[in-house]
Order: C-alpha cells, then structure tokens, then sequence
C-alpha cells in the first residue's frame, strides 16, 4: 500500500540483456572489437557472463576470454589472466567489494597499455578512489 501512496517513487532496474546491449554497444562505440570478462561466481555473474557472450556474437563484438572470480582471494590471478590477455578492455559482472578487490590488484601492474573497465555496476566512493589513484585504470561506469 506504501507504493501506492507514492506512485512516482517506483524504479526499474535494467534486464541483463539490455545491460549485455548496451555494454556491446558502448565497446563498440569506443572502436573496441575484443573484450574480456570477469565475473563473480555466482547467479548474477554467470548469467551475465553469458548474456553478454550471446549479445556480443550477435552484434560482431567477440569475448575472447572470461574469468570467474570467486573471492578477493584470485583476485590477483584474475588481473594478471586479463593483463596477459590480447585485449585492453574489461566487463566486470561484480559486486561491489569483488570490484575493489579487482581494482586494487589491477592498481599494482605495471604495464604500457592501461586497462578500460566496463562495469553496469555503479560504484562506490571506495572503489572510484582505488581507480581514481591509478593510471593504468579506465573506468566506465552507469551505464544503465
């Protein structure tokens, strides 16, 4: 009944194939045609892992490699897997403290070519300063 009262409050959360298109879109936009994925190992990660290797196949865009986090724990194993991948650009289907997680690691490479993150997740404070600290991080964030 609450709702009712307020019935400009209602909010919609994009559906993970509109968050895929948009993601493919974006990359492609940007003139990538290669992309990454690291995703959390659970419902959400997987299904956005695989949301978006059907999306991309469908538009021309390719996954060219995936990682599944399980914890903070392979965090570094998930950074150096995509650090030694061939491309620059990364689609994170993480929650929040996986992401940081991601990045601080990712802040400890040293590498020529910077890192562009794509993540539909927004972030928080915490994880804009991990990125903010780095250069060798792009962030792209909100893109619902």
């Amino acid at each position: 009944a609450a709702l009712l009262d307020n019935p400009t409050f209602f909010r919609t959360v994009q559906g993970d194939s509109t968050t895929a298109m948009a993601i493919v879109k974006l990359a492609k936009t940007l003139g990538f045609n290669y992309i990454q994925v690291v995703h959390a190992a659970n419902s959400y990660g997987r299904d956005g892992l695989q949301t978006m290797v059907n999306t991309a196949r469908q538009e021309g865009l390719c996954v060219v490699n995936s990682f599944e986090m399980v914890s903070g724990d392979n965090a570094t194993r998930a950074v150096e897997t995509v650090s030694l991948g061939t491309s620059r650009v990364v689609v994170l289907y993480l929650g929040t403290s996986l992401t940081q997680e991601f990045l601080t690691e990712a802040s400890k490479i040293n590498t020529v070519d910077p890192i562009t993150i794509i993540s539909p997740e927004p972030y928080t404070s915490t994880v804009q300063s991990v990125a903010a600290a780095n250069n060798n991080i792009n962030v792209n964030n909100n893109i619902n």
